[in-house]
């Protein structure tokens, strides 16, 4: 489990290539969307969810550091970093 610097993000890697993204939004927000990142910046993916957790597939191509950025509709923004084996 990995979290954000100042803990809105939490991450969970599963070994199947699912990582785990759980939100910590004082606003409560419902709609989330979250990007993923490589180490260089490219865009791996974007998935947009409800509530406060979901699931998203990693690509194959998601090797070594990625980042992922979470917004909301209402302003929310968080971060957080995960190493991907």
């Amino acid at each position: 489990s990995q979290e954000s610097a100042d803990n809105s993000v939490r991450l969970f890697q599963a070994q199947n290539g699912v990582l785990f993204v759980t939100v910590n939004d004082a606003a409560k927000a419902t709609d989330y969307t979250v990007y993923l990142y490589d180490a260089t910046g490219r865009i791996l993916g974007q998935h947009a969810f409800n509530g406060a957790t979901t699931a998203i597939r990693l690509p194959q191509s998601a090797k070594g550091m990625v980042i992922l950025k979470v917004e909301s509709s209402n302003g929310f923004k968080g971060a957080a970093k995960a190493m991907v084996r």
